[in-house]
């Protein structure tokens, strides 16, 4: 996956999840919210580690050439 999609869904699930979309869209137990909440957040930080491996990547590549 390129990383201007992945920074694009990292974006886009910040997004939902500070503005509280999640419980205006799923009015349903509290739980099951939460549940929802927590896999996003989950979701989320395995691409922000995706993105910073990445970067990783790079910036030993470029050492490298030094």
């Amino acid at each position: 996956m390129d990383t201007g999609t992945v920074l694009k869904l990292i974006k886009c699930m910040e997004n939902r999840l500070t503005h509280n979309d999640l419980s205006l869209e799923h009015p349903g137990p509290k739980a099951y919210v939460h549940g929802m909440r927590a896999a996003f957040t989950e979701v989320k930080n395995y691409l922000e580690m995706y993105i910073e491996s990445q970067v990783n990547q790079v910036e030993n590549e470029m050492n490298r050439g030094e």
